[in-house]
């Protein structure tokens, strides 16, 4: 989505600035962002002030190249699950079993419902044009999908509780 996936912020030196910058990208990042913190030497306790700062986790110097790559497959793994499902107002959108419920009352949709629904409730900040609806959630085989867009919306609108005005959408 063009966004940092994960940071590695070195803290380990005196006049480091890295413990700022933890507590910086923590309080001013619009989504979260995994922070893995380098700290000086092996003793855990060197890393007590970058997790209090924000840090996910830390790695000692001389930096272990395997337990760095394996302690950030870890953080992208929950960072990926925490993705997978979405949290909208009242709606919880859960990708991965490709269901919204509200007010955790599972709705039941079609698939083209849930692309529908899931891409709406994702973007409400975002103006859509239609040719983009129907391409994101219809793909190449839009031909006379115009209708089929207008009907699966009121459909949507109507299992999730929307008015037909859209409380949301």
């Amino acid at each position: 989505t063009g966004g940092v996936d994960l940071v590695i912020v070195d803290t380990s030196s005196l006049n480091s600035p890295g413990i700022e910058v933890l507590r910086y990208i923590r309080e001013t990042a619009d989504s979260y962002v995994p922070l893995v913190a380098v700290v000086h030497g092996p003793d855990p306790s060197h890393g007590i002030a970058d997790l209090r700062a924000g840090a996910d986790d830390f790695v000692a110097r001389p930096v272990d190249a395997v337990l760095l790559k394996d302690r950030i497959d870890a953080l992208m793994r929950r960072a990926l699950e925490d993705s997978e499902t979405v949290q909208v107002g009242d709606y919880r959108i859960d990708r991965a079993r490709r269901s919204i419920s509200r007010s955790d009352v599972s709705v039941s949709l079609t698939d083209k419902e849930f692309q529908l629904a899931d891409l709406l409730l994702s973007n409400l900040d975002t103006g859509l044009r239609r040719q983009h609806v129907l391409g994101a959630v219809w793909g190449s085989d839009r031909e006379g999908q115009p209708r089929s867009l207008d009907t699966d919306a009121s459909r949507v609108r109507h299992k999730l509780g929307l008015s037909r005005r859209g409380e949301l959408w």
